[in-house]
């Protein structure tokens, strides 16, 4: 579903490609691509049907802005001091350098609550203990409902009031996963007008099962 337009990402790498595996398809991606670097681009204006690149002869009628919403990590400047390391999820790799010690994870979006899985992780050889800091409670949903990922069944809620696709999506999640609710992960109220509001819902990649209670 993550495929870019006029080449699906091949089944060779998996139901759920992994990081190398999406790094091969974009290269392979950007080898079929005529790419031009070093031009540049200070303006695009509309001219009928296509898109005109101020100051050169570049013109298309699909045009792609992407200035890097996620390219520089952001470090916020806490109060307080405190002597471990700290660490970026953006640098993060594998457990291995946190083999049997303490370790917060603040942040339980996508890639906190995916690192924090990680680092419990048995085959991993992962950490002692792993602390999960959130400011509420993440929507957690499952990568798939049976056969199918999840991400088909969330194409049609936008075409539903926030309200009712809210009302639906909250009924579905606690009547599929009810034990969570024990384990301080109950389905947000509002998950779908939450993500229209650019706070996206955080795909299990096995937190779940690695028994984690966020604390807030």
């Amino acid at each position: 579903l993550s495929g870019l337009p006029d080449r699906s990402i091949p089944r060779r790498y998996g139901r759920w490609v992994s990081r190398d595996g999406f790094v091969s398809y974009l290269e392979d991606y950007a080898a079929r691509l005529d790419v031009r670097t070093g031009v540049q681009a200070l303006r695009l204006d509309r001219q009928g049907e296509m898109w005109a690149l101020r100051g050169t002869r570049f013109r298309a009628r699909r045009v792609v802005v992407a200035t890097g919403l996620n390219r520089l990590p952001s470090t916020p400047k806490w109060p307080g001091r405190f002597h471990g390391p700290l660490q970026h999820s953006a640098a993060y790799r594998n457990p291995l350098p946190y083999a049997g010690q303490v370790v917060l994870v603040v942040g339980a979006g996508n890639s906190g609550a995916e690192i924090a899985a990680d680092l419990v992780s048995a085959r991993t050889g992962g950490a002692a203990h792993v602390l999960l800091a959130v400011r509420s409670t993440p929507g957690l949903l499952p990568r798939a409902i049976g056969p199918l990922p999840t991400q088909l069944a969330a194409f049609g809620l936008p075409a539903l009031p926030a309200a009712l696709a809210d009302r639906a999506c909250s009924l579905a999640l606690n009547t599929l996963r009810p034990q969570d609710r024990r384990h301080g992960l109950p389905a947000p109220a509002a998950m779908v007008s939450d993500a229209r509001r650019g706070v996206l819902p955080v795909f299990d990649n096995g937190l779940r099962a690695a028994r984690c209670t966020p604390a807030g």
